[in-house]
């Protein structure tokens, strides 16, 4: 078609300022409004080759999203000590896969889809071939392996065996599911992101300053009056959920209760590490 007839197109400088409008008024982040946007360009050049519109400039290219790129809040980067409060109060196996993120710098999705047929402990090594999303696995997520400290490595013998006992003790199939590093007792299958995130580690790390309500200190659960319903949220009053969203830069002591001693060394940080997620009975190295 010619350029003559593009230009004659009256619906096409609409629609792109209908669009931009859409995205200016939109209640959300800059990152979303950017795929809406990458979305609608890739409906429109799928509509020009199907013959469903004339083909014509794509309308998506002239709308801007500015500050895309920016973060809409600044990270909170843990301290150790930080790190081992939280790593603390979080209960298994969610304790183990928060070692493993912290260890390997994997993201949730790939530590949940990791299979035993993935580390190769004679070598020392990990492959990151598949992540889990919504529940649903993608393979070929990536081809990346990385290399595994040797006590990281005794670390993830130490859950394959414990797990295995308790599939064993406690699950009707024991047998299903086996390949995953970390398998959910209730479905046998992957777990679920979101509510690892929303009910465990969000509220430990809510545990990074005192309660306003109950004073409960760091490190430390919020008082409750009873029992805390099985699979619920950990307990974290909301007063407390206000005061660790407004401290952007969460610091604070450390409580007696966590296992870093100053003047420790970093192998010496590893080992109490490993002793409290496996009991590994050897001493601390000098």
């Amino acid at each position: 078609m010619s350029s003559g007839a593009v230009g004659n197109n009256p619906r096409h400088p609409n629609e792109a300022a209908q669009s931009s409008g859409v995205l200016k008024n939109m209640d959300a982040a800059p990152k979303t409004k950017g795929h809406f946007k990458a979305i609608m360009h890739r409906l429109y050049e799928k509509a020009m080759l199907w013959e469903l519109v004339e083909w014509q400039r794509n309308p998506m290219e002239l709308v801007e999203v500015k500050g895309i790129s920016k973060r809409r809040k600044k990270p909170v980067i843990l301290t150790v000590e930080q790190y081992y409060v939280i790593l603390a109060l979080i209960p298994e196996p969610y304790r183990t896969m928060v070692v493993v993120a912290q260890c390997t710098g994997l993201r949730a999705e790939e530590v949940l889809a990791l299979e035993w047929q993935d580390i190769d402990f004679e070598n020392l090594s990990m492959k990151v071939v598949r992540a889990v999303v919504h529940g649903r696995v993608k393979t070929e997520y990536s081809e990346d392996e990385l290399p595994l400290d040797p006590e990281f490595a005794l670390v993830l013998l130490e859950w394959k065996r414990r797990s295995e006992q308790d599939a064993e003790r406690d699950d009707s199939t024991p047998s299903v599911g086996f390949e995953l590093v970390f398998r959910s007792h209730v479905t046998a299958r992957h777990y679920h992101t979101a509510p690892i995130q929303q009910d465990y580690i969000r509220p430990a790390g809510c545990c990074l300053v005192a309660c306003p309500k109950c004073r409960a200190g760091i490190g430390v659960w919020c008082r409750q009056n009873g029992a805390v319903p099985n699979g619920g949220r950990l307990p974290t009053h909301d007063e407390r959920w206000t005061a660790a969203a407004k401290n952007t830069t969460v610091s604070g002591g450390t409580p007696s209760a966590t296992p870093i001693v100053p003047g420790w060394t970093p192998q010496e940080h590893r080992w109490e590490c490993s002793r409290n997620l496996c009991g590994t009975p050897k001493s601390r190295p000098r």
